[in-house]
């Protein structure tokens, strides 16, 4: 597990207190989410207040700590769903459209007959069908028009142009962070910190939406 800690200054009282708890108890820390919670120091230095100064005070407030991180994991998680979603409604859409409005190709472009208008448009666009594919599948104007529920799209429009296109690649194009980072010439932890930062800002704008909600309906 990975810690905070630097070991090169001394440690205080609590820190060393979690270290020897974690040392002793080590089946307790293969537990992702215990894991990940103790990566932050402020949570080390609680536990190990806990340990040295046991009283209902300190357990009360690592136990709300813990419940406000462990709402963060399950409101990104159901963030990322969100978008998920979105593209499949978005594709959904696209092949209702095709199958209503289907392209007709048996009008001929002129008196000789020998090339419907539909034919024509295919040899036209062939040669560039793969980026016309791309821009379906990648644009976030397009992704953003495609996203039915309201509080998801204005949590989407609120991103800047940067998070919008990495939000779009990430979720609707599924392309990992190490190839979206290659393709627009940055680093890989560049594009990580990006999404991470897109997704918490959409978080926080549909909580804000949903509290708005809760507080005209007088239900919070």
């Amino acid at each position: 597990m990975k810690t905070p800690l630097v070991l090169e200054r001394k440690l205080s009282a609590d820190e060393e207190a979690f270290l020897a708890y974690r040392s002793t108890n080590p089946h307790i820390f293969k537990n992702k989410v215990i894991s990940y919670f103790f990566e932050q120091k402020q949570h080390i230095q609680l536990f190990g207040k806990l340990l040295t100064e046991p009283s209902i005070e300190i357990n009360d407030e690592l136990e709300q700590a813990f419940r406000r991180f462990y709402f963060n994991i399950r409101f990104t998680k159901y963030l990322s769903s969100l978008v998920q979603y979105a593209d499949i409604d978005f594709h959904r859409a696209c092949r209702r459209n095709a199958v209503r409005n289907p392209l007709i190709f048996d009008r001929g472009r002129d008196e000789a007959g020998e090339m419907g208008y539909g034919e024509l448009l295919i040899s036209l666009s062939s040669q560039s069908e793969t980026e016309e594919i791309g821009k379906v599948y990648c644009d976030p104007a397009d992704f953003q028009s495609s996203i039915e529920n309201p509080n998801l799209f204005s949590a989407f429009t609120a991103l800047t142009q940067k998070q919008k296109v990495v939000i779009t690649l990430a979720y609707a194009a599924g392309i990992m962070d190490t190839d979206i980072a290659c393709a627009m010439k940055v680093t890989q932890q560049a594009i990580t910190k990006t999404r991470i930062t897109a997704l918490r800002k959409m978080k926080g704008s549909l909580k804000s939406q949903d509290e708005g909600i809760c507080s005209r309906k007088g239900i919070c």
